[in-house]
């Protein structure tokens, strides 16, 4: 039995030196390794002593003194000398890292089940949810996605068109799959914004509010459109502008740009695009300002100047004028013997001083003002 136990210490001792030895901090013959010599000695020494005593005590019990013996010191290198125990504990690790995961993880609930997206807005009719809908929803949803490509319609385009003839129900169960399509209503947008250039002569606000009013399109698909609808501005003022000289024969430029840049059905026009107009067609202006002047000359006795103080007024530069009482059918003295015969209406008794005074200050000239009172016989 000594020589059994004195083995076993003997091999504890060889296992503790090579592992100092093969330790990097403490190589083998520092002054460590001889003090755990010496240590590992010592306990020998005491392991003996305490052998010796349990013997005396006669303890029939062979095993024993192994078990009273440093646990600790034995314990480790059996460990770790045992390859089967080594493997066991080896193999026995993974098992007790997975089930702290097992244990945190807690099942999910199944997600809801979604409804089926058609594929595309020409490729519905095979979705479960088309298929499984009653014939008359079939037919409203296909009446609906009509209306959308025919009419380019936006998505409340298409429900304000559904309020007339759908059930709220109905109209609801339209639209919530109508949404499954992802229908481009960008491209719509931009659809009716060339349809609706090519019919009339709009300005940039008045095409945005057509847009976001009666086409019911977000400010996003409206921005989208009048970013790149296929319009030439500039050619739409000139269509504009023509459209107002046609309607407008004695029309001035302050009219026109006061008319086109104003709140109203012809207006709203940036004032930039106005003025181009104005230069392109200022030979125009010509013959309105000769309409408006032709117009005074034929309703009232007038004179040179003061016709050219009402046409100043109107709005028309000094170029035109110019040209209008160039041009106007008028003869100067017998508007002055007009001029003279309504005065004398009213002051019968008036003398050939007073009356030529008069007809000075209407704006005729002293020869125009001697023919009016000639012809009146003063």
């Amino acid at each position: 039995m000594k020589k059994l136990m004195l083995s076993i210490l003997l091999i504890l001792a060889l296992i503790l030196t090579a592992c100092t030895a093969e330790s990097p901090e403490k190589p083998a013959g520092t002054p460590d390794a001889n003090k755990f010599a010496t240590e590992s000695g010592q306990t020998e020494s005491s392991e003996t002593q305490e052998n010796s005593r349990q013997e005396e005590s006669s303890q029939p019990e062979s095993s024993q003194p192994a078990e009273s013996s440093a646990p600790e010191e034995s314990s480790k290198p059996a460990e770790s000398s045992t390859p089967q125990e080594s493997s066991q504990a080896e193999s026995s690790q993974p098992e007790e890292s997975s089930e702290p995961e097992e244990s945190s993880e807690e099942p999910e609930p199944d997600p809801e089940p979604e409804p089926e997206p058609a594929p595309a807005s020409g490729d519905y009719h095979d979705a479960d949810w088309y298929v499984n809908a009653s014939p008359g929803r079939q037919e409203l949803f296909d009446i609906a996605l009509e209306w959308y490509e025919e009419y380019h319609l936006s998505r409340m385009g298409i429900f304000y068109d559904l309020l007339e003839i759908t059930s709220e129900e109905d109209r609801d169960w339209i639209m919530e799959h109508v949404d499954l399509l992802n229908l481009d209503y960008y491209t719509n947008a931009l659809l009716m914004a060339n349809e609706e250039v090519e019919t009339w002569h709009f300005s940039p606000t008045d095409l945005r509010e057509v847009l976001t009013g009666h086409g019911a399109f977000t400010e996003e698909e409206a921005d989208y459109a009048m970013a790149n609808v296929e319009v030439d501005w500039y050619e739409e003022v000139l269509q504009e502008a023509a459209y107002y000289l046609e309607t407008h024969e004695t029309s001035s430029p302050y009219d026109m740009k006061t008319t086109m840049t104003g709140d109203n059905w012809l207006g709203h026009w940036p004032e930039d695009l106005v003025d181009y107009a104005l230069d392109y067609y200022s030979d125009s202006f010509n013959d309105c300002c000769l309409n408006e002047a032709q117009y005074y000359i034929d309703t009232m006795p007038i004179s040179d100047s003061y016709l050219r103080s009402m046409l100043k007024e109107e709005g028309f530069n000094d170029d035109q004028i110019d040209y209008a009482v160039t041009y106007c059918d008028v003869d100067w003295d017998h508007e002055a013997g007009e001029q003279a015969s309504s005065y004398i209406s009213m002051y019968p008794e008036c003398t050939h001083e007073e009356l030529y005074q008069f007809l000075i200050t209407t704006g005729c000239t002293e020869e125009q003002a001697a023919a009016g009172c000639t012809a009146v016989g003063r």
